[in-house]
Formats: structure tokens, C-alpha cells, sequence
């Protein structure tokens, strides 16, 4: 079986402090056919000089090192698609580390059944010292673990964000055909953009390889921990799945899906930002329908009470 080439595009923003890490375990990948395009989205810290003292003692790995001008995230790893020459994309956040293993086990995963995308498990973890401390960073069934296809893939997807960034082997024609990332969002780009693919290709394939995780490192400036501006990322990403949901499925599901969507709306809504709007969605679909949308409303009070007492 032949041996592509895999892209590994790291946006980083002021991570001269972590990227290093991330850089050698790249440089520790056992698959050996890859290019890593380091994209610096206009840091002001010593990012680029870590970088390049890191690439000129490694002259025969494939690394390229492009300052751009600072323009957010999803510019910064649309000009690295755009630079990529591979079959396949990598995303690595520049404080996330690849086990040695992720690139040569899922390569032959997505060559050998036709999909969109083979997935790792995430782990999460904090420094304590030269120590990785792992925890839990979502709760139980939150990021998938297994393969999805079909409807159930979309369900899932607009239940939430399944996956981790950097822990997707994706098929780059894929990606350039969804439209690569979505500029007007910061935050959860991610999310609609295996949305768009998912519409494009609905199989996703779990690898629960040994050797394959992504870990996540857990920090201050990690973007999981920016709640109100993930809050207000996964409201545009909701309102952009409705305009995506046409005419690819039979229109009762489609119309089930919209609702879906709607729903998990109103109560993100109720549970952060628009606590009048997603109520009045709420009490709407109550009195029209009280049996039908009795569990929804129970939903709402639940998530209003959080709201309560976390204020």
C-alpha cells in the first residue's frame, strides 16, 4: 500500500511556550511521508524563534515556517490548506502533542474503506511540574467513541461537537469542497466544518488504537475554557446547521432535524446567552403541543435552574 502524503497544519497564536511540544511529536510520528506547515498568526511572543532554532537542527524533516498577519485561527489554518501539498490533512493545535503512532495506523484506516475522516480518542491533561496529570475535560458520551455513518453521524453532530481538532485524519478534497473553515467564527469552526463534510461523505471512522490518542493539554489560554465566546461560537454554528439541512435527507427527517436543532438551540440559549428567547421557543412548543414537548419543557427548567444557581 502506497504511502501519501499527510499535511500537518499547526495554527499557533503566542504558543512559543508549548509549540515545542507539539513540534516533537510531530518529529516522532512513525509515518514518515508527511510536511508540517507551522502557520504564525501574527504572534508577538517568541514564537518564531522557537520554531526556527527548532527547524534548523532538524534540516531533513519537512518543516515550514509562514508568519501571516494576525487574522484568528480558522484564516490561519486556511492559509495552511492552501500551502498543503498532502492527500491528507492533520490539524494540531500548538499545545496538543500526537502519540507516535496516530499518523501511520489511520492512514491505512482511511485508505482501506472509503471515508471522510478517521478519529482518535482525546485525553486531557494539566503539567504539574515535568508531570502529565490526565482528567476528564467533558462528561460521560460527549466526544464520540465509535464509528458513525449515515443519520446517526448527523444526529450526533448536531447533538455536539464529537471530536477534538487535531484528533481527525481528514481526506483534504473533502475539506476544500465544505469550504474549509469558516472565518466568522472563532470558536466550534471545527464543528461545522466536520458538519459540512459530514453532509459531503456521512461516515466517520473511531480508531481506538493504542498509540493513537491526541492529547489536549489544559492550560489558561486554552480556547475550552473561554466559556462565553464558545458559548456564543456554538449559536452561530446552530443557526448555520439549519441553512445545511435541505434537501439530503427525506423531508420528514429533514424537518426532525431542524427541530433537533432548534431545540438544543433553545436550550443552550435558556443555559447561557438568550435566556428570553430560548424560553419563549420552549413555551411555544409546549402549548402547542403539551404531551409531545413535555420532556423539552423539563429540559429548560433544568437547565434555568442551573443558570439560577451558578448566578
Amino acid at each position: 500500500m502506497s504511502a501519501p502524503l499527510v499535511s500537518i497544519i499547526i495554527a499557533t497564536y503566542n504558543y512559543g511556550h508549548f509549540i515545542t511540544d507539539a513540534l516533537s511529536s510531530v518529529s516522532d510520528q512513525r509515518y514518515q511521508n508527511w510536511e508540517c506547515i507551522i502557520i504564525d498568526d501574527g504572534s508577538t511572543d517568541d514564537t518564531a524563534s522557537v520554531v526556527k532554532a527548532y527547524i534548523d537542527v532538524r534540516p531533513k524533516q519537512n518543516f515550514k515556517y509562514i508568519a501571516i498577519k494576525n487574522s484568528g485561527p480558522s484564516c490561519a489554518r486556511n492559509e495552511g490548506i492552501k500551502l498543503s501539498s498532502g492527500i491528507y490533512l492533520q490539524f494540531l493545535d500548538a499545545d496538543d502533542v500526537l502519540l507516535k503512532e496516530k499518523l501511520s495506523v489511520q492512514v491505512k484506516l482511511i485508505q482501506n474503506e472509503p471515508c471522510a475522516l478517521v478519529f482518535s480518542k482525546s485525553r486531557f491533561f494539566v503539567m504539574k511540574g515535568l508531570e502529565k496529570v490526565y482528567k476528564e475535560n467533558y462528561p460521560a458520551g460527549f466526544l464520540a467513541q465509535q464509528t458513525l455513518a449515515g443519520l446517526e453521524l448527523i444526529k450526533c453532530l448536531i447533538k455536539n461537537n464529537i471530536f477534538t481538532i487535531s484528533s481527525a485524519l481528514v481526506d483534504k478534497k473533502l475539506v476544500v469542497a465544505a469550504g474549509m473553515f469558516n472565518v466568522g467564527s472563532a470558536y466550534n469552526e471545527d464543528w461545522l466544518l466536520w458538519f459540512k463534510i459530514a453532509l459531503l461523505e456521512p461516515l466517520f471512522i473511531f480508531d481506538d488504537s493504542t498509540g493513537t490518542a491526541t492529547e489536549i493539554r489544559l492550560h489558561q489560554q486554552s480556547s475550552s475554557l473561554v466559556k462565553q465566546k464558545m458559548f456564543a461560537g456554538e449559536v452561530f454554528v446552530r443557526c448555520q446547521f439549519n441553512d445545511l439541512i435541505t434537501d439530503r435527507f427525506e423531508s420528514n427527517e429533514v424537518a426532525k432535524l431542524k427541530q433537533y436543532n432548534q431545540e438544543l438551540l433553545a436550550l443552550h440559549q435558556i443555559r447561557s446567552l438568550d435566556l428570553k428567547g430560548g424560553m419563549n421557543y420552549v413555551l411555544k412548543a409546549f402549548a402547542k403541543a403539551p404531551i409531545a414537548n413535555f420532556r423539552l419543557l423539563c429540559l429548560a427548567c433544568f437547565k434555568l435552574t442551573i443558570r439560577v444557581l451558578k448566578h
